[in-house]
């Protein structure tokens, strides 16, 4: 690699470097770096066997049943009683092998991956043969079906821009749009241009991104890294240059789309998958570098929405969750009752229309100069082929949209459906947004007639002029698939005489719970669905676990049990805070089982000793500490400040009293009911954190 001459050309200030070069640099980097490849690592074809051998299957064990089997032909052919003891042993030894080379392989499998989450949970999935290929019997030819895939989605996307350009909105719904927000017109806050990076800046992104390898990646990523001192300038040249000239080389535009499905246990249909874009790891590193810079401006700007929650550090499906619970929640306890819309679009990245996109960068948030061209370039002439099994399409150009599977995908798309904040606030108090998933809700006084018809009124004025703006930005509210609860007590929820709700064309009925954002909602907020959602996935995987728990050592079977378990039953559990026990209970025996499987015990043994001995939290215990967590990030900035607001830190009193020097939450201002405000954030948080001792709250 270092004598090559991709490595030892003298070469002109990146900023000097004609736009055309940066292809051609390109090319030679991916060819030299493929030449290599194969002179040192060439391509072989094998044929194997149809009927593969499971991974821990050894040389050692095929020998052993050799001679068990020439055994057991001894054995019936003489039937004596020395054959048979011969037998015995060998079938015997052949077991002991077997359960020798299962448990070290499950042992070695999950220690490797078990410093990192998601790759913990894939290597369990292996491991309990989780069924998640998808098959389609009508396509016996790969290279046919992935050509089909690639026609439908391309297709898809041109039904629906097709749909939206037909739509003629009446003057009243345009006029229910606001204009984009102006950036301030000041030229050094602006973002005109990309800083160049250092080889030690690269190589930071090198280090904390993924490793995953892409079949348009000219070497594969372990060689790459084996030869990073190497090549580290080359890449360095080549990210600088695509940055400080405003240019995203061609090669890298084009992505391998990987279709899965879009929720598990869907049937494998073409309108159920989504297309996941795999790029070359060095087109990864440029972009990761025009995020993080255009992320820093965003944020020191104060730019992006504070109620979008998606795809920013800190923000999670949790706290979005939580925030909207608070609310919901304290009108409960208020007597009101809240109608909750949960919005539901199609296809959203995918129909991001590059015009506007760019037109919303410059006007909102101050991005201009070669920032913008670099942008511009990045979003144009993008193409995609689909890979099925062995198959891969031609290529199929992309007029629209953002990828999906890339680092700033995201965070344009959330750029480019800002505008949705301003469209809210001229008609609702409240609303949330995590990606393409928008929380639209109102409370109302149900014994008040009046008040009730103006918040109905208010919501479908909303949902209109959010529907207006879609249309306009050329994005397609589903409006069938929308759906909407009303929240409130059973006693409330008699007086309310809302039957429908009108969205688009499209006529919705009440539902009594929904799933919001990994969580399910329900017209009394007790949580129920969301508890037996969670126990009826937990116990699931807890059998498979279950199955091969022979083979994994005590260490090995804690480590798969958070992976697949605990992560599930610890998902969004601040939202439990404050209820009775007889509904956390369920949730209790999914921990009692678990912990049970991990130690052997029985059945009917006392939990408490062994929930001791793993360092395990009961349930309620958990949900208490998963509270406190995010009262101490929200008292020392750390949360999002839609969490932050909600506590507030007890200012000294005027009096020389002994909590002056102690770290106290005020209390929330009015009376609660226990089995509704109290389960609020606002009300709960500051309890559970005044409660504790003195030494653990002034812990930093």
């Amino acid at each position: 690699m270092a004598a090559s001459v991709l490595c030892n050309t003298v070469r002109v200030d990146p900023e000097d470097l004609p736009v055309g070069e940066i292809d051609n640099l390109v090319r030679e980097y991916n060819s030299t770096l493929m030449n290599i490849t194969d002179h040192h690592a060439p391509l072989k074809t094998k044929v194997l066997r149809a009927r593969p051998s499971a991974p821990w299957y050894s040389a050692e064990i095929d020998a052993a049943k050799r001679r068990r089997r020439k055994a057991e032909r001894a054995w019936r052919k003489s039937k004596s009683e020395a054959s048979f003891k011969l037998f015995k042993t060998l079938r015997n030894y052949v077991t002991h092998l077997i359960n020798k080379a299962r448990i070290e392989y499950y042992t070695d499998l999950i220690n490797k991956n078990s410093d990192n989450q998601g790759k913990l949970f894939r290597a369990a999935k292996t491991l309990l043969n989780t069924k998640s290929e998808l098959c389609f019997p009508n396509f016996s030819n790969d290279a046919m079906l992935s050509n089909a895939i690639g026609d439908f989605f391309v297709r898809k996307i041109s039904k629906i821009g097709a749909e939206i350009d037909a739509v003629v909105l009446d003057q009243s719904a345009v006029d229910m749009v606001p204009g984009d927000v102006k950036f301030p017109a000041d030229k050094l806050s602006a973002l005109t241009s990309f800083k160049k990076l250092s080889d030690e800046d690269v190589r930071a992104l090198v280090t904390k991104s993924a490793k995953s390898y892409c079949a348009l990646d000219p070497m594969p990523m372990t060689l790459l890294l084996d030869c990073l001192d190497e090549v580290l300038p080359i890449i360095t040249y080549l990210v600088n240059s695509s940055l400080v000239r405003g240019y995203f080389p061609m090669d890298w535009k084009e992505a391998l789309v990987k279709p899965l499905l879009k929720k598990p246990g869907l049937e494998a249909q073409f309108k159920n998958l989504r297309p996941i874009s795999n790029l070359q790891f060095i087109s990864k590193l440029a972009e990761r570098s025009a995020y993080e810079q255009t992320y820093d401006h965003l944020i020191t700007h104060n730019l992006i929405p504070e109620l979008q929650s998606a795809y920013r550090k800190r923000y999670s499906t949790e706290t979005a969750l939580l925030k909207v619970q608070n609310d919901i929640l304290l009108n409960m306890d208020r007597q009101h009752v809240t109608l909750l819309v949960l919005l539901d679009l199609s296809a959203a990245f995918d129909t991001v229309n590059h015009e506007i996109l760019l037109r919303r960068l410059e006007t909102t948030f101050g991005i201009t100069g070669t920032a913008l061209q670099w942008f511009s370039s990045y979003l144009g002439n993008r193409s995609q082929r689909v890979v099925f099994g062995d198959g891969v399409s031609e290529s199929f150009y992309l007029a629209c949209g953002v990828p999906q599977g890339s680092c700033l995908g995201p965070l344009l798309f959330t750029l480019y459906a800002s505008k949705l904040f301003e469209v809210i606030k001229h008609h609702l108090p409240s609303a949330h947004a995590y990606a393409d998933d928008t929380q639209l809700y109102v409370s109302f006084k149900p014994d008040c007639s009046a008040s009730e018809a103006e918040c109905f009124s208010a919501m479908e004025k909303c949902i209109r002029a959010v529907r207006a703006w879609m249309i306009q930005d050329k994005m397609k509210l589903n409006d069938d698939k929308t759906e909407f609860l009303i929240i409130g007590t059973s006693q409330q929820l008699k007086k309310v005489r809302i039957d429908t709700l009108s969205v688009g064309d499209a006529i919705i009925s009440p539902v009594l719970s929904a799933r919001n954002l990994g969580a399910y909602f329900d017209s009394n907020m007790t949580l129920v669905p969301f508890i037996n959602n969670a126990c009826k996935s937990a116990f699931s995987r807890l059998h498979n676990i279950r199955r091969i728990r022979k083979y994994l050592t005590t260490d090995t079977s804690k480590t798969l049990v958070h992976a697949m378990i605990t992560s599930r039953i610890d998902y969004c559990n601040s939202l439990l805070c404050g209820l009775p026990d007889n509904s956390l209970n369920k949730l209790q025996r999914v921990q009692n089982a678990a912990a049970r499987l991990i130690a052997g015990t029985a059945k009917f043994s006392h939990i408490t000793p062994v929930l001791h001995t793993l360092h395990w939290l009961p349930i309620k215990q958990r949900i208490q500490f998963k509270m406190l967590i995010l009262v101490f990030k929200a008292i020392y900035g750390l949360a999002p400040n839609y969490i932050t607001n909600l506590v507030n830190i007890l200012c000294p009193s005027k009096y020389l009293l002994r909590r002056n020097n102690e770290i106290l939450l005020e209390p929330y201002n009015g009376k609660t009911k226990k089995t509704l405000g109290d389960r609020a954030f606002a009300v709960a948080a500051p309890r559970l954190f005044n409660s504790l001792p003195r030494e653990i709250r002034h812990e930093t």
